[in-house]
């Protein structure tokens, strides 16, 4: 399992590869997460629920740059784990930018995440805007940066 799958699925801190970067965790309103982009052909190896294999697409990566984006959220007061949300993900890069894609909830290895597959396509830095929707709260909008240059 790679190391951004495993802190995202322990929650342990993770340091980032150069910390102006790559982020991993943020925290905003109330809500913190830890974001974790894997190659897809290391997540195959995990034991998930039939949910994460739907949203992971439960296929072999079709393309050299598909990732699986995977979150994992807590209440920032008390640190429970968020299992009732509606999240969903928008990337873009300096040239260019995707739509929204919303993640699947799901269990890894007994832990509550969320996950999707996308395509980073070039070798570029991303930025990436968690929404976090929950009952009876405004959206919550966690911004990350991923270095997938070489």
């Amino acid at each position: 399992m790679g190391l951004v799958a495993s802190r995202v699925i322990s929650n342990e801190p993770s340091t980032p590869r150069t910390e102006l970067q790559t982020q991993q965790l943020s925290t905003e309103g109330g809500v913190t997460a830890y974001l974790g982009l894997v190659p897809a052909e290391i997540i195959k190896g995990l034991t998930m629920s039939a949910t994460a294999e739907q949203g992971l697409r439960g296929h072999m990566p079709r393309r050299p740059h598909e990732y699986q984006i995977l979150a994992a959220l807590f209440n920032a007061a008390n640190g429970v784990r968020i299992v009732d949300a509606v999240v969903s993900v928008e990337l873009s890069r300096p040239a260019s930018q995707s739509g929204r894609q919303k993640l699947t909830p799901m269990q890894i290895e007994g832990a509550a995440a969320y996950g999707g597959v996308s395509d980073l396509p070039a070798f570029d830095l991303y930025n990436l805007k968690l929404i976090v929707e929950r009952p009876g709260a405004s959206p919550t909008l966690l911004q990350f940066k991923y270095d997938h240059r070489p």
